[in-house]
């Protein structure tokens, strides 16, 4: 979701993290959804550790070098409805009081994997909730850390670039 116009770009080829346009610093600031349909988790259920994986795009864009300090949050339902061409479909969804932020590095390289900090506390308040099933759908949102501002940004692949390289929810 770019947060300038609040429109949503579901279909993007990359995840741009947290800015859609390079620079120095980079702008268009963005909100990143990323959907993990049937989480085989029982409600409540232990989770020991978590993290998602994220495969490099581009790393030669300006502000590709700059820092990118992030939070990550999940949604807080049940049941993640998918994500729709609808203002604000994004900022709209509550979110998990449960945060963690990331740094991600700099100096990588296309087709680097990279993983977030544990985030099993982000999940188990998501699994924790009455009406959670097993196979459930659940969401994660990336956005921009304001006590500790990017200037940069990481462009990953999304499902709808190169699936096979698509975010990779681990438990």
């Amino acid at each position: 979701q770019h947060l300038n116009d609040n429109r949503m770009d579901i279909g993007s080829s990359d995840l741009e993290i947290p800015y859609e346009d390079q620079g120095a610093p980079a702008t268009d600031e963005q909100v990143i959804g990323m959907r993990f349909a049937g989480a085989l988790i029982n409600q409540g259920g232990a989770i020991a550790g978590a993290y998602v994986e994220l495969e490099m795009d581009k790393v030669d864009k300006a502000g590709s070098e700059a820092p990118v300090n992030v939070i990550i949050q999940g949604e807080l339902t049940p049941n993640a409805a998918p994500f729709v061409e609808v203002a604000n479909n994004i900022t709209d969804r509550l979110v998990t009081a449960a945060k963690v932020k990331w740094s991600i590095p700099a100096g990588l390289a296309v087709n680097d994997k990279i993983r977030s900090p544990d985030i099993s506390r982000v999940i188990r308040e998501i699994v924790g909730q009455a009406g959670w099933g097993p196979g459930n759908a659940l969401v994660l949102i990336i956005r921009d850390d304001k006590d500790n501002p990017s200037t940069g940004l990481r462009e990953t692949e999304s499902f709808e670039g190169e699936a096979g390289a698509a975010p990779l929810l681990h438990l």
